[in-house]
Protein backbone atom coordinates (compact mmCIF):
# COMPACT_ATOMS: atom_id res chain seq x y z
CA UNK A 1 0.00 0.00 0.00
CA UNK A 2 1.28 3.02 -0.95
CA UNK A 3 1.81 5.77 1.59
CA UNK A 4 0.13 9.32 1.09
CA UNK A 5 3.20 12.27 0.70
CA UNK A 6 3.01 14.21 4.24
CA UNK A 7 2.82 17.56 2.81
CA UNK A 8 3.68 19.41 6.16
CA UNK A 9 6.76 17.32 7.39
CA UNK A 10 9.33 20.02 8.13
CA UNK A 11 12.49 19.58 5.17
CA UNK A 12 15.73 20.99 7.31
CA UNK A 13 16.57 23.13 4.22
CA UNK A 14 13.47 25.18 3.88
CA UNK A 15 13.89 26.35 7.34
CA UNK A 16 16.49 27.50 6.24
CA UNK A 17 15.37 29.31 3.62
CA UNK A 18 12.49 30.61 5.77
CA UNK A 19 15.43 31.98 7.70
CA UNK A 20 17.01 34.26 5.00
CA UNK A 21 13.71 34.97 3.54
CA UNK A 22 12.78 36.94 7.23
CA UNK A 23 16.56 38.10 7.69
CA UNK A 24 15.88 39.72 4.26
CA UNK A 25 12.06 41.14 5.38
CA UNK A 26 13.84 42.63 8.37
CA UNK A 27 16.83 44.29 6.54
CA UNK A 28 14.37 45.42 4.08
CA UNK A 29 12.30 47.41 6.76
CA UNK A 30 15.64 48.48 8.47
CA UNK A 31 16.23 52.51 8.42
CA UNK A 32 19.61 51.85 6.22
CA UNK A 33 16.91 50.15 3.63
CA UNK A 34 15.46 53.69 2.08
CA UNK A 35 13.30 53.74 -0.48
CA UNK A 36 14.53 53.42 -3.80
CA UNK A 37 17.81 52.53 -2.68
CA UNK A 38 19.52 49.21 -5.35
CA UNK A 39 19.58 47.14 -2.04
CA UNK A 40 15.84 47.82 -1.04
CA UNK A 41 14.87 47.35 -4.32
CA UNK A 42 16.90 44.14 -4.68
CA UNK A 43 15.38 42.70 -1.35
CA UNK A 44 11.73 43.84 -2.46
CA UNK A 45 11.90 42.08 -5.47
CA UNK A 46 11.80 38.52 -3.92
CA UNK A 47 11.42 38.76 -0.88
CA UNK A 48 7.99 38.36 -0.50
CA UNK A 49 7.31 36.32 -3.80
CA UNK A 50 10.00 33.73 -1.40
CA UNK A 51 7.31 33.14 0.89
CA UNK A 52 4.31 33.06 -1.03
CA UNK A 53 6.45 30.14 -3.26
CA UNK A 54 7.20 28.66 0.35
CA UNK A 55 3.30 28.48 1.61
CA UNK A 56 3.04 26.91 -1.79
CA UNK A 57 5.57 23.88 -1.66
CA UNK A 58 3.64 22.91 1.76
CA UNK A 59 0.39 22.99 0.10
CA UNK A 60 -1.59 20.08 1.46
CA UNK A 61 -3.63 19.00 -1.67
CA UNK A 62 -5.64 16.33 0.44
CA UNK A 63 -8.09 18.61 2.63
CA UNK A 64 -10.72 19.40 1.84
CA UNK A 65 -12.19 23.10 1.01
CA UNK A 66 -13.47 23.15 4.33
CA UNK A 67 -10.47 22.21 6.37
CA UNK A 68 -8.32 24.05 4.45
CA UNK A 69 -10.03 27.25 4.82
CA UNK A 70 -10.74 26.59 9.26
CA UNK A 71 -6.55 25.54 8.89
CA UNK A 72 -5.54 28.75 7.37
CA UNK A 73 -7.74 31.24 9.47
CA UNK A 74 -6.01 30.05 12.76
CA UNK A 75 -2.58 30.05 10.95
CA UNK A 76 -3.02 33.16 8.91
CA UNK A 77 -6.03 35.31 10.41
CA UNK A 78 -5.98 34.43 13.88
CA UNK A 79 -2.60 36.09 14.37
CA UNK A 80 -3.67 39.54 12.71
CA UNK A 81 -6.67 39.31 15.32
CA UNK A 82 -4.46 38.69 17.99
CA UNK A 83 -2.27 41.46 17.00
CA UNK A 84 -4.50 43.78 16.70
CA UNK A 85 -6.25 43.07 20.14
CA UNK A 86 -2.79 43.54 21.77
CA UNK A 87 -2.65 46.81 19.96
CA UNK A 88 -5.54 48.71 20.68
CA UNK A 89 -4.71 47.52 24.11
CA UNK A 90 -1.55 49.15 24.54
CA UNK A 91 -3.01 51.95 23.03
CA UNK A 92 -6.12 51.94 25.41
CA UNK A 93 -3.56 51.80 28.24
CA UNK A 94 -0.81 54.47 27.17
CA UNK A 95 -2.81 56.94 24.56
CA UNK A 96 -6.69 56.05 25.09
CA UNK A 97 -7.48 60.12 24.03
CA UNK A 98 -5.95 59.63 21.07
CA UNK A 99 -7.69 55.89 20.79
CA UNK A 100 -10.93 55.92 21.48
CA UNK A 101 -12.20 58.25 19.32
CA UNK A 102 -10.36 56.74 16.15
CA UNK A 103 -10.93 53.31 16.81
CA UNK A 104 -14.10 52.56 14.43
CA UNK A 105 -11.90 53.84 11.44
CA UNK A 106 -8.98 52.35 12.89
CA UNK A 107 -11.15 48.74 12.74
CA UNK A 108 -12.89 49.32 9.64
CA UNK A 109 -9.18 50.31 7.55
CA UNK A 110 -8.21 47.30 9.09
CA UNK A 111 -10.52 45.07 8.07
CA UNK A 112 -9.56 46.41 4.47
CA UNK A 113 -6.79 44.41 5.05
CA UNK A 114 -4.41 46.26 2.52
CA UNK A 115 -0.90 47.51 4.04
CA UNK A 116 -1.67 50.74 4.22
CA UNK A 117 -4.72 50.53 5.94
CA UNK A 118 -3.73 47.93 8.41
CA UNK A 119 -2.34 49.13 11.70
CA UNK A 120 0.74 47.07 11.20
CA UNK A 121 1.50 47.26 7.61
CA UNK A 122 3.89 44.03 7.40
CA UNK A 123 0.23 42.06 8.25
CA UNK A 124 -0.98 42.68 4.25
CA UNK A 125 0.90 39.50 3.98
CA UNK A 126 -0.91 37.46 5.75
CA UNK A 127 -4.64 38.68 4.77
CA UNK A 128 -3.31 38.17 0.91
CA UNK A 129 -1.48 34.59 1.64
CA UNK A 130 -5.19 34.21 2.98
CA UNK A 131 -7.10 34.80 -0.10
CA UNK A 132 -4.12 33.39 -2.18
CA UNK A 133 -4.35 29.90 -0.38
CA UNK A 134 -8.33 29.30 -0.43
CA UNK A 135 -8.30 30.20 -4.44
CA UNK A 136 -5.57 27.93 -5.18
CA UNK A 137 -6.53 25.27 -3.50
CA UNK A 138 -9.81 25.26 -5.49
CA UNK A 139 -7.69 25.64 -8.61
CA UNK A 140 -5.20 22.98 -7.65
CA UNK A 141 -8.49 20.57 -7.28
CA UNK A 142 -8.87 21.03 -10.94
CA UNK A 143 -8.40 18.16 -13.11
CA UNK A 144 -6.71 20.05 -15.41
CA UNK A 145 -4.15 21.43 -13.05
CA UNK A 146 -3.33 17.96 -11.41
CA UNK A 147 0.56 17.67 -13.58
CA UNK A 148 3.24 19.71 -12.46
CA UNK A 149 4.19 21.04 -16.02
CA UNK A 150 0.85 21.86 -16.87
CA UNK A 151 0.44 23.83 -13.53
CA UNK A 152 3.52 25.73 -13.99
CA UNK A 153 2.67 27.09 -17.43
CA UNK A 154 -1.26 28.07 -16.07
CA UNK A 155 0.82 29.46 -13.09
CA UNK A 156 2.90 31.95 -15.63
CA UNK A 157 0.36 32.36 -17.75
CA UNK A 158 -1.18 34.85 -15.26
CA UNK A 159 1.05 37.23 -15.78
CA UNK A 160 -0.58 39.40 -17.81
CA UNK A 161 -4.16 39.26 -15.59
CA UNK A 162 -1.69 40.37 -12.59
CA UNK A 163 -0.27 43.19 -14.90
CA UNK A 164 -3.65 44.17 -15.95
CA UNK A 165 -5.29 44.10 -12.44
CA UNK A 166 -2.80 46.11 -10.78
CA UNK A 167 -3.28 48.72 -13.50
CA UNK A 168 -7.11 48.68 -12.69
CA UNK A 169 -7.25 48.88 -9.24
CA UNK A 170 -8.15 52.00 -7.41
CA UNK A 171 -6.14 54.48 -5.59
CA UNK A 172 -7.28 56.48 -3.40
CA UNK A 173 -4.92 59.60 -2.07
CA UNK A 174 -6.40 60.04 0.98
CA UNK A 175 -8.37 58.08 3.84
CA UNK A 176 -9.85 60.19 7.25
CA UNK A 177 -9.48 58.75 10.47
CA UNK A 178 -11.35 60.39 13.36
CA UNK A 179 -12.37 63.46 11.08
CA UNK A 180 -8.67 64.08 10.14
CA UNK A 181 -7.61 63.74 6.69
CA UNK A 182 -4.42 61.39 6.29
CA UNK A 183 -2.75 62.38 3.14
CA UNK A 184 -1.51 58.69 2.04
CA UNK A 185 -1.81 56.45 -1.32
CA UNK A 186 -3.85 53.59 -0.40
CA UNK A 187 -3.48 51.42 -3.21
CA UNK A 188 -5.62 48.11 -4.04
CA UNK A 189 -8.30 46.12 -3.43
CA UNK A 190 -9.60 44.82 0.03
CA UNK A 191 -7.73 41.98 1.43
CA UNK A 192 -5.09 42.63 -1.45
CA UNK A 193 -7.18 40.51 -4.11
CA UNK A 194 -5.85 42.58 -6.97
CA UNK A 195 -2.47 40.99 -6.32
CA UNK A 196 -4.38 37.36 -6.35
CA UNK A 197 -3.12 36.78 -9.76
CA UNK A 198 0.92 37.55 -9.27
CA UNK A 199 0.89 35.99 -5.83
CA UNK A 200 -1.04 32.99 -7.16
CA UNK A 201 1.64 32.12 -9.71
CA UNK A 202 4.44 32.15 -6.96
CA UNK A 203 2.18 29.81 -4.81
CA UNK A 204 1.09 27.37 -7.47
CA UNK A 205 4.61 27.33 -8.40
CA UNK A 206 5.93 26.42 -5.38
CA UNK A 207 3.10 23.42 -5.11
CA UNK A 208 4.94 22.15 -8.15
CA UNK A 209 9.20 22.35 -6.78
CA UNK A 210 9.89 18.64 -6.39
CA UNK A 211 11.53 19.83 -2.78
CA UNK A 212 12.08 16.24 -1.54
CA UNK A 213 14.32 15.12 -4.64
CA UNK A 214 15.74 18.87 -4.40
CA UNK A 215 16.90 17.48 -0.91
CA UNK A 216 18.58 14.22 -2.32
CA UNK A 217 20.83 15.99 -4.77
CA UNK A 218 24.15 14.60 -5.01
CA UNK A 219 25.68 17.81 -5.61
CA UNK A 220 28.76 19.37 -3.08
CA UNK A 221 28.25 22.61 -1.20
CA UNK A 222 30.94 24.15 -4.07
CA UNK A 223 28.30 23.62 -6.54
CA UNK A 224 25.30 24.80 -4.66
CA UNK A 225 27.35 28.11 -3.87
CA UNK A 226 28.03 28.76 -7.44
CA UNK A 227 24.20 28.36 -8.48
CA UNK A 228 23.45 30.63 -5.50
CA UNK A 229 25.57 32.94 -6.47
CA UNK A 230 24.81 32.52 -10.38
CA UNK A 231 21.15 33.01 -9.47
CA UNK A 232 21.83 36.35 -7.26
CA UNK A 233 24.20 37.94 -9.92
CA UNK A 234 21.38 37.79 -12.71
CA UNK A 235 18.72 39.17 -10.70
CA UNK A 236 21.24 41.94 -9.15
CA UNK A 237 21.72 42.69 -12.87
CA UNK A 238 17.66 42.81 -13.50
CA UNK A 239 17.44 45.27 -10.63
CA UNK A 240 20.68 47.53 -11.05
CA UNK A 241 20.78 47.80 -14.90
CA UNK A 242 17.55 47.34 -16.38
CA UNK A 243 15.12 48.25 -13.80
CA UNK A 244 13.45 45.41 -13.32
CA UNK A 245 12.19 45.86 -9.73
CA UNK A 246 9.27 44.92 -7.59
CA UNK A 247 6.90 45.79 -4.49
CA UNK A 248 4.10 44.03 -4.08
CA UNK A 249 2.59 45.81 -1.25
CA UNK A 250 3.71 49.46 -3.26
CA UNK A 251 2.30 47.57 -6.43
CA UNK A 252 5.20 47.60 -8.04
CA UNK A 253 6.14 45.54 -10.70
CA UNK A 254 8.13 47.32 -13.38
CA UNK A 255 8.25 44.44 -16.13
CA UNK A 256 5.75 41.63 -16.44
CA UNK A 257 8.45 39.23 -17.98
CA UNK A 258 12.16 41.34 -16.68
CA UNK A 259 10.26 41.27 -13.14
CA UNK A 260 9.32 38.13 -12.81
CA UNK A 261 12.48 36.87 -13.71
CA UNK A 262 14.36 38.48 -11.60
CA UNK A 263 12.06 37.26 -8.49
CA UNK A 264 12.40 33.49 -9.41
CA UNK A 265 16.19 34.11 -9.84
CA UNK A 266 16.14 35.50 -6.11
CA UNK A 267 13.98 32.77 -4.74
CA UNK A 268 16.35 30.51 -6.70
CA UNK A 269 19.60 31.96 -5.02
CA UNK A 270 17.99 31.79 -1.87
CA UNK A 271 16.95 27.74 -2.44
CA UNK A 272 20.34 26.96 -3.53
CA UNK A 273 22.39 28.82 -0.79
CA UNK A 274 20.00 27.14 1.85
CA UNK A 275 21.39 23.63 0.52
CA UNK A 276 24.71 24.76 0.50
CA UNK A 277 24.51 25.84 3.92
CA UNK A 278 22.92 22.19 5.18
CA UNK A 279 25.43 20.23 3.14
CA UNK A 280 28.27 21.97 4.74
CA UNK A 281 30.12 19.89 7.90
CA UNK A 282 30.02 23.44 9.62
CA UNK A 283 26.54 23.42 11.33
CA UNK A 284 25.88 26.31 13.16
CA UNK A 285 25.04 28.35 10.22
CA UNK A 286 22.18 26.13 9.05
CA UNK A 287 21.24 25.74 13.09
CA UNK A 288 21.25 29.42 13.09
CA UNK A 289 19.54 30.32 10.63
CA UNK A 290 16.42 27.32 10.59
CA UNK A 291 16.17 28.74 14.40
CA UNK A 292 14.86 31.79 13.03
CA UNK A 293 12.82 30.17 10.10
CA UNK A 294 11.20 28.33 12.77
CA UNK A 295 9.84 31.39 14.24
CA UNK A 296 9.31 33.76 10.89
CA UNK A 297 5.64 34.45 11.82
CA UNK A 298 6.30 36.30 15.06
CA UNK A 299 8.96 38.41 13.77
CA UNK A 300 6.92 39.19 10.55
CA UNK A 301 4.13 40.29 12.82
CA UNK A 302 6.19 42.22 15.17
CA UNK A 303 9.49 43.18 13.64
CA UNK A 304 8.65 46.73 12.19
CA UNK A 305 7.21 48.61 14.98
CA UNK A 306 10.26 47.53 17.41
CA UNK A 307 12.51 48.49 14.97
CA UNK A 308 11.03 51.76 13.47
CA UNK A 309 10.48 52.81 17.27
CA UNK A 310 13.96 51.51 18.91
CA UNK A 311 15.47 53.71 15.85
CA UNK A 312 13.77 56.41 16.52
CA UNK A 313 14.55 56.25 20.15
CA UNK A 314 18.28 55.62 19.49
CA UNK A 315 18.69 58.63 17.09
CA UNK A 316 16.70 61.10 19.61
CA UNK A 317 19.22 59.76 21.96
CA UNK A 318 22.42 61.27 19.40
CA UNK A 319 23.45 57.59 19.05
CA UNK A 320 25.36 57.40 16.20
CA UNK A 321 23.60 56.05 12.86
CA UNK A 322 25.23 53.20 11.85
CA UNK A 323 24.99 51.53 15.41
CA UNK A 324 21.58 52.79 15.54
CA UNK A 325 21.29 50.92 12.31
CA UNK A 326 22.76 47.72 13.55
CA UNK A 327 20.87 47.63 17.20
CA UNK A 328 17.57 48.42 15.85
CA UNK A 329 18.04 45.58 13.37
CA UNK A 330 18.72 43.64 16.64
CA UNK A 331 15.78 44.65 18.57
CA UNK A 332 13.59 43.88 15.35
CA UNK A 333 14.70 40.01 15.51
CA UNK A 334 16.16 39.41 19.06
CA UNK A 335 12.68 40.32 20.77
CA UNK A 336 10.27 38.56 18.43
CA UNK A 337 11.84 35.76 19.01
CA UNK A 338 11.75 35.90 22.42
CA UNK A 339 8.24 36.15 22.61
CA UNK A 340 8.18 33.10 20.19
CA UNK A 341 10.32 31.20 22.86
CA UNK A 342 7.78 32.41 25.86
CA UNK A 343 4.75 31.27 23.56
CA UNK A 344 5.70 28.36 22.71
CA UNK A 345 6.67 27.43 26.31
CA UNK A 346 3.34 28.65 27.81
CA UNK A 347 1.31 26.49 24.79
CA UNK A 348 3.59 23.09 25.61
CA UNK A 349 2.59 23.46 28.97
CA UNK A 350 -1.33 24.39 28.24
CA UNK A 351 -1.06 21.09 25.49
CA UNK A 352 0.69 18.78 28.66
CA UNK A 353 -2.01 19.25 31.41
CA UNK A 354 -4.82 18.89 28.93
CA UNK A 355 -3.32 15.21 28.60
CA UNK A 356 -5.26 12.58 29.68
CA UNK A 357 -3.60 10.69 32.13
CA UNK A 358 -3.66 6.96 31.28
Amino acid sequence: MTKAPDFTKRLPYVDVVKGIGILLVVLGHNAACEPGFHLTTFIYSFHMPLFFFLAGVFHDETRTLVSHLASKTRSLLLPCLLAFLAWVTLQAIFMPEVLFPILGDLSLNALYGTGKTLFWGQLWFLTSLFVTTCVCHVLIKAPLLKGSVIRSAFALALIPAGIALLEWAPTLHSIFIGERNFIVTVVGLPWNIDLLPITAMFYLLGTSFPKRSVENQKWNPPMFFLGATTAFVLAGCGVLLLDWGMDLNNRRYDHWAGSTCVAICGIGGVLLLSLALEKLAIRWPTKTLSFIGQRSLFILVLHFSLQQNSFGKMISLNIPWSVAYVCSFAIGLIVPIGVSLLWERNWTKTRSRKKPVS
